[in-house]
Parts: C-alpha cells; sequence; structure tokens
C-alpha cells in the first residue's frame, strides 16, 4: 500500500515545522529543535535528496485575485505505459496545470487549474481531454467554492518528543490552539500590482526562496521584497508557507474521498467538516459539480480508511448519498498558483 516508512523522531520534528512554517530560517528551526544548523540543514538536504520532501508550495488565496479553481476528474481505461508517459509529459508542459495527480480507485486523473472565468478554463480542460481522447470514459468538471488546510498534525504527537528535540508542552501548546487556514472564498478582491503578483508566483513555486535571491529574481531590493510579503499577508493573499511531501515515503497513503450530499447546505458542510477534526484530514474542498465535498486523508492501512468511511456514514446517514475514493500514486504536480 505504501513504501517503508523512512521517517525516525528528528525527520518528522523538521518537517512539522517547514508544515507550520516553510520560509523559517534554519537557523530558526535548529534553535527550536536544540539542534546545531549544520544537522538541521544536513536532514532537510536528506528529506528533500530522498524525495521526501517535493517542494515548498505557498497556499495562496487566488479568489482575492479574481480566480476560481477549475478541476477535472478522469476515469480511463488502461494506457500504455510509453503512451501515458507521453500524454502526461504535454499535461505538465502547459503552464496553466497547477495540480495533475495520478490514482487508482474511481478515478484515474485529477486535473486542477485556476481561470478568471469557465470560458478561459475550459481552453485549458479541452487540451487534458483532447490528449486522452482515446482512453477517456468518464470526466466531470467540479469548481471549487472554498477549501480548509488543517496541516500535518498527524505526523507528530508532542509527547513522542518529551525531553528531545525541543518544548513539547509549548508544541502541545501550539496544536490545540492550531487554526484552519482557508482559501478560495472571498469574492472581495485585493489590490495588487506587477511586483505583488511576482512574488507572489516565486513563493508558489519555492516558498522558502531566500528574500535576497527574490529580490534579485524580480529585479527588486530585499526590503522592498520584504515589505511586500508582510503586506500580502497581511491582505490575506498569502495564507500560509508549507512544505509538499511525497505520502508513500512518509509511511502514508494519501485518498482522496469525494462526498455526494443529499441536500447542499453551508451548515451540513461545516458540521462533516467539524466531524473530520480528529481523523488524519489535512485538506478539505467545498465544491459543485457532481460532488460537494472532497477530503484528502492520509493513512497508514485499509482498515483505517474503511474506518473512517464507516464512521462518517454512521454518523451522517441521511446527509451523505455517495462517497468514492481515488488513492493517489503520483503527485505530478501539486501548486496554489501559477509559478514563473
Amino acid at each position: 500500500m505504501h513504501e517503508e516508512k523512512e521517517l525516525d523522531l528528528l525527520d518528522r520534528r523538521l518537517i512539522y515545522e517547514l508544515d507550520r512554517d516553510s520560509r523559517q530560517a534554519v537557523t530558526k528551526i535548529a534553535r527550536k529543535l536544540r539542534i546545531s544548523s549544520q544537522k538541521a540543514e544536513y536532514r532537510i538536504g536528506q528529506l528533500e535528496k530522498k524525495g521526501v520532501i517535493l517542494g515548498y508550495p505557498a497556499i495562496i488565496d487566488y479568489k482575492k485575485l479574481g480566480y476560481s479553481w477549475y478541476a477535472l476528474v478522469i476515469k480511463t481505461r488502461p494506457i500504455p505505459t510509453r503512451k501515458k508517459a507521453e500524454i502526461i509529459s504535454k499535461i505538465l508542459a502547459n503552464p496553466n496545470t497547477l495540480t495533475f495527480f495520478e490514482g487508482e480507485g474511481r478515478w484515474n486523473f485529477y486535473y486542477g487549474t485556476l481561470a478568471t472565468d469557465v470560458v478561459i478554463a475550459d481552453a485549458s480542460i479541452s487540451q487534458v481531454h483532447e490528449l486522452l481522447k482515446d482512453y477517456v470514459m468518464e470526466s466531470h468538471l467540479l469548481i471549487h467554492t472554498g477549501a480548509y488546510y488543517y496541516g500535518r498534525k498527524y505526523l507528530y504527537d508532542p509527547a513522542d518528543f518529551e525531553g528531545a528535540y525541543g518544548d513539547a508542552a509549548r508544541d502541545a501548546k501550539w496544536d490545540t490552539e492550531f487554526k484552519e487556514v482557508s482559501y478560495g472564498q472571498q469574492i472581495s478582491k485585493a489590490k495588487t500590482d506587477v511586483t505583488d503578483m511576482k512574488i507572489l508566483q516565486w513563493l508558489s513555486s519555492n516558498s522558502r526562496i531566500s528574500t535576497i535571491e527574490l529580490a534579485k529574481r524580480i529585479k527588486s531590493t530585499p526590503d522592498i521584497v520584504r515589505y511586500r510579503i508582510k503586506n500580502l499577508i497581511k491582505s490575506g493573499l498569502l495564507k500560509k508557507f508549507t512544505v509538499l511531501l511525497d505520502p508513500g515515503k512518509t509511511g502514508y497513503s494519501l485518498v482522496r474521498i469525494f462526498i455526494r450530499l443529499h441536500f447542499h447546505t453551508k451548515a451540513k458542510r461545516d458540521e462533516i467538516r467539524s466531524f473530520l477534526h480528529k481523523y488524519p484530514v489535512f485538506r478539505i474542498i467545498s465544491m459543485v459539480g457532481r460532488y460537494e465535498m472532497l477530503m484528502d486523508v492520509l493513512v497508514t492501512h485499509d482498515d483505517e480508511l474503511r474506518q473512517l468511511l464507516d464512521d462518517l456514514i454512521d454518523s451522517f446517514p441521511d446527509a451523505i448519498v455517495e462517497r468514492e475514493t481515488m488513492r493517489i500514486r503520483r503527485i505530478w504536480r501539486s501548486n496554489y498558483f501559477f509559478t514563473p
């Protein structure tokens, strides 16, 4: 189901810190963990080299920029390996491809893009359909209406670190006070200029890029970049700096659960979302289309997934019409915004 778990306590602690804020300096992380900066930098480098850490995206509230998120779920018949690689290469070559997952279960592919209206989105979606036209059995368009990010607290139990790698009591307090990060819901547009957009694109690509390097990339100064980032956070455009992981290399499987509701109300979605807080769910998305909700869950074995699905149905028997799963085999791309 997943690869052998490679993470020791220090690896998990480092990832936890990077998930909390991936723009933290290595020196700051090292102080929290009570290790040397050299050791922290080496271990993070090893996690990157092994492919455990795939990148450092920034969560950007695209709705405040006038964009909406359009997704396509696709079921295909078997595609020959060489042909599939050729199709995927062409899909990824399109800069409008922000998210592309390959999986198994109800759906084989999940494609995501941003656009200011459905006509523009259709151009990117039509390309995907065209490339897969000989293999598509079924597909559906989904439009996201809001998302919530919860982080990877499942990787880290402060009790495991009592007396090691930092202050467990402090981290337990932070874990209790952790607030969900919401995005993709605000209708009001934020005021931005070309410099702001360049900063957002670079941070979307790599949120750990240094202020000095970012200033060079956009032909500005470090002071201006620091000031702009501070304002982008204050305006609610920059929601969070985080880390992208290969779930299999952390000992988990990533499963997307798609939910159809009998009646579609915000109150019911909020009730389900609140119920899911006790499970290893790190992202929940509201949408319109074939489904009303999507949740990203990380599980270590099939029994854990079955228990979650059973609990969900038992707790909301009159609300949930259908729940379908897609086990992610490969994260080809996962961005929250356009990159340079």
